[in-house]
């Protein structure tokens, strides 16, 4: 009888985490294609030199999301489009080239609201950042 208990505790267990493994699988699918804005990207080279100066992000309706360009072609992108339905509205330059973005530009109705510049003090986000993260997709 014991030896039946043992055997039966068995069976849930391995139901258990059985189900758990499932559930856990599906959710993660489900969840990174609902977060996921940008499924897509496609890389070009522009100028013919053979090194990938524009990416492309798309997002799951295939729909441009973002686009980076290396506009020094030095390897590192430095200019950084961002849309909403196809509609560009931000633009981030790195524009003395130090893998810092200094300038921001805001768009509405695809006409440039305002134009934020940064100092060196107050520089935010740092290239090296985006491009370890492109190289690590």
């Amino acid at each position: 009888m014991a030896r039946t208990g043992n055997i039966l505790k068995q069976a849930f267990n391995i139901r258990f985490y059985l189900s758990f493994f499932v559930f856990i699988v599906i959710g993660g699918f489900f969840l990174s294609t609902a977060f996921a804005k940008e499924i897509k990207q496609v890389g070009k080279d522009t100028d013919g030199d053979g090194k990938i100066d524009r990416i492309a992000f798309f997002d799951a309706k295939d729909k441009i999301a973002r686009l980076e360009n290396d506009s020094n072609n030095d390897g590192l992108m430095d200019r950084f489009q961002y849309y909403k339905d196809e509609i560009l509205i931000r633009l981030e330059r790195d524009t003395d080239f130090d893998q810092q973005i200094d300038c921001i530009d805001y768009f509405k109705d695809e006409k440039r609201l305002r134009q934020k510049k940064l100092t060196s003090q107050k520089k935010t986000k740092s290239l090296k950042e985006k491009s370890q993260k492109l190289k690590k997709r």
